[in-house]
């Protein structure tokens, strides 16, 4: 999940930054289809703090806990859903807001 969020942070750099004009030309350059950017970049719309979580997540962490189906499931929450589920889904208490939503 760590190179996936990665992934989705250099699509979004690219485009902002103009080297890529739309995700249909990230798909091409990439091999992927503009459906699955978007699948990707949609990863970006988690809260922050899930975000957090993810990049520091421990790699012994179970697998199951934050797949990329659950992972895209969260991100069409609100904000202060997807807290709520992912505690649900992870059992941890430590995935607390500590920043605006």
């Amino acid at each position: 999940m760590v190179r996936l969020l990665a992934q989705a942070e250099e699509f979004r750099r690219l485009l902002d930054t103009g080297e890529a004009r739309s995700r249909a030309e990230l798909g091409r350059a990439f091999g992927l289809t503009r459906a699955r950017v978007t699948q990707i970049m949609n990863l970006l719309k988690l809260h922050p703090v899930i975000l957090d979580f993810i990049r520091t997540m421990p790699a012994s962490a179970p697998r199951n806990w934050l797949t990329e189906k659950k992972l895209r499931r969260l991100a069409t929450l609100s904000r202060s859903q997807q807290l709520d589920e992912a505690r649900r889904m992870t059992g941890l208490s430590r995935l607390t807001s500590v920043r605006s939503a």
